[in-house]
């Protein structure tokens, strides 16, 4: 009678063992893809910053570039300003020297 009683002892921690490894299989495969959703969650999100980033820094090298084509054209003004100016002087002191 013992030995019928351990023996189905050692079946019942047999199948509550095959059943908690069934049960561990289930959770680590339900976290898995726990896991994989975070992960396409965060590539999604960082997919998003990057964009974001990236036209940011479009606007910001666009603003840079009209910023440094009006310096440009102003300075081009102002240096032709003054070689008229330096002209006019000169030809003025030419009539003068003459």
């Amino acid at each position: 009678m013992f030995f019928i009683v351990f023996v189905t002892m050692e079946c019942f921690v047999s199948s509550l063992q095959f059943r908690l490894d069934a049960a561990q299989e289930l959770e680590a495969k339900e976290l898995h893809e726990h896991l994989a959703q975070e992960l396409e969650l965060l590539m999604a999100y960082q997919s998003k910053i990057k964009m974001q980033i990236e036209a940011q820094h479009k606007r910001e090298r666009k603003q840079l570039e009209e910023k440094v084509s009006l310096r440009r054209a102003l300075l081009e003004q102002k240096v032709s300003s003054a070689m008229s100016y330096m002209v006019m002087v000169s030809s003025y002191l030419g009539v003068i020297n003459t």
